[in-house]
């Protein structure tokens, strides 16, 4: 069920970064759309020619494409999450990246050995020192005892010239023993112990070595995640501005006719990048979010 959880939160993630580039390229497809009108205006007073226009109508055409294809994926994730959640119709999602909002308490890696990975490691440890102790227990000399009725029972005549009588267990003739059973071929037994033993200390070195990587991979999840968060605040408070200046620049310019079409569609495709590149950003922070709840057992 841990597994099944930590799948459906990947696909609402990956819900969420399907519907923010959806909404870019919808923010770029109405600025387009203004930008076509306008050169079809400059196009009729003779100020461009109709490679201009025809180049921005090709860039439309591409761009209700990039949409298309987006929306296609969100609807087959939506159709996954209503399978995975056993609602008989798709899940139509609507928050987005809440979990990256908030602080993640990182615990110590001591919480690491509640995971469900080590709980299975440990039990197979168990489950081998029970094995041997079964093995030694074989060689263990045993006591055993036993009482049986060994009386005639039936109906019986005691002289030929009496009638026959019926005769019950009752407590005329017992017999019964006392013992120790020593096993005295016993290199088979020795043997079966240390094949015990062997793995018995294989499935210890399994639990070492299962909690030293998953101790490798949860630091090494978090320092990405932190990383990561300092990627995005550089980018948002450094980057991000910037191109959006450029290409409100370059959009007031080629109002003017300031700028052509190359120049224009340069700034567009550096927007277009930027905001591309945030998305991913966020996308891979909650991928480690999630990596790193499930390390914890959240």
């Amino acid at each position: 069920q841990k597994d099944i959880d930590r799948l459906v939160r990947l696909i609402f993630n990956q819900h969420a970064a399907a519907s923010a580039e959806l909404d870019l390229y919808r923010q770029l497809d109405s600025l387009l759309g203004k930008t076509v009108t306008i050169s079809r205006k400059r196009a009729a007073a003779g100020e461009s020619d109709r490679m201009e226009l025809a180049q921005f109508e090709l860039l439309a055409t591409r761009l209700g494409q990039n949409i298309l294809a987006v929306e296609t994926i969100r609807r087959s994730l939506e159709q996954r999450l209503g399978i995975l959640l056993n609602k008989g119709s798709a899940v139509y999602p609507v928050s987005y990246w809440k979990t990256q909002e908030s602080a993640i308490a990182i615990t110590d890696t001591l919480a690491l050995r509640d995971h469900p990975v080590m709980a299975a490691r440990l039990l197979e440890w168990k489950a081998m020192q029970a094995n041997t102790k079964v093995e030694k227990a074989q060689n263990n000399a045993e006591w055993q005892i036993g009482l049986k009725n060994l009386s005639v029972t039936g109906w019986h005549a005691r002289n030929a010239a009496a009638n026959e009588k019926f005769y019950d267990i009752g407590n005329r003739l017992w017999s019964g023993f006392i013992g120790v059973n020593i096993p005295i071929f016993s290199r088979g037994l020795q043997a079966r112990v240390a094949a015990a033993g062997v793995q018995e200390k294989m499935a210890e070195n399994m639990v070492a070595s299962e909690w030293q990587q998953l101790k490798i991979q949860y630091t090494q999840t978090v320092t990405e995640w932190q990383g990561l968060k300092e990627r995005l605040k550089q980018f948002r408070t450094e980057i991000k501005p910037r191109v959006e200046q450029v290409l409100e620049t370059a959009q007031r310019r080629f109002t003017t006719g300031g700028i052509d079409y190359l120049e224009w569609n340069l700034a567009l495709q550096q927007s277009v990048q930027a905001g591309l590149e945030e998305i991913s950003l966020l996308k891979i922070i909650e991928e480690k979010v999630i990596d790193i709840q499930y390390f914890n057992n959240k």
